[in-house]
């Protein structure tokens, strides 16, 4: 698997961020899924679960940022604070997708 081309995610974060204003009750969700696509295409400098630093925005990094979220998600691994779970929910599904596992985006 590949990670989608950088036009399709920055489309995407462009409409993530329009949810954001317009779905307050689902802010969480979508700041997870900023989280992800901005870490991604280089707007953000730390992994959108990452605990310690160390995830890098390549293809092996994405994966491991995604079984994070899943392991959380999954009670197999502690959430960190601030982190709630609909803002994990938000990376694992845009993680997902990015890597092509879904063919939905996030929204």
């Amino acid at each position: 698997m590949t990670i989608r081309p950088v036009a399709e995610l920055d489309a995407t974060l462009a409409d993530v961020n329009d949810e954001l204003s317009y779905a307050p009750q689902s802010a969480d969700f979508y700041r997870g899924c900023a989280a992800a696509l901005e870490w991604i295409t280089g707007q953000r400098r730390v992994g959108p679960v990452d605990v310690d630093g160390s995830a890098t925005a390549d293809e092996s990094g994405v994966h491991g940022q995604l079984a994070a979220a899943v392991a959380m998600l999954h009670g197999e691994r502690p959430t960190p604070a601030p982190l709630v779970r609909a803002y994990v929910s938000g990376v694992e599904a845009t993680l997902a997708w990015v890597l092509g596992q879904t063919d939905e985006p996030p929204l």
